[in-house]
C-alpha cells in the first residue's frame, strides 16, 4: 500500500482493487482506530469521538456513496480502517 505522512505525524494508507466488476478503495490510518463502543453507529450524522469534530463526514461520504450506488464500511484492525466500493457498469464493447 503507498502511504504518506498525515499532518500529526501519522500514516495514511490506500490500497486500490480492480475484479472488474468493481474498483475497491481501502483507506487506512496510523491513528489508535474507531472504539468499539461508537463503530456500529460511525455512518450515522453527529457521532464523533474527536474533541473538534462535527459527526457529519463519515455521514456525508456514506450518503453520496448510496446515491451513486457504492458503498462504504469500516474494517475492524489497527488505525481506522475504510473500504468504498464502486460499482462498474457494463461497456459496450
Amino acid at each position: 500500500m503507498p502511504s504518506r505522512p498525515s499532518p500529526e505525524r501519522g500514516r495514511i494508507e490506500v490500497e486500490v482493487k480492480n475484479d472488474n466488476r468493481s474498483v475497491r478503495l481501502l483507506f487506512c490510518d496510523s491513528g489508535p482506530g474507531i472504539p468499539e463502543e461508537i463503530r456500529s453507529q460511525i455512518f450515522e450524522p453527529f457521532v464523533t469521538n474527536r474533541k473538534e469534530g462535527t459527526g457529519l463526514g463519515l455521514a456525508i461520504v456514506k450518503s453520496l456513496m448510496e446515491e451513486n450506488g457504492g458503498e462504504i464500511r469500516v474494517v475492524t484492525g489497527k488505525g481506522a480502517k475504510f473500504e468504498l466500493t464502486f460499482q462498474l457498469k457494463d461497456r459496450p464493447h
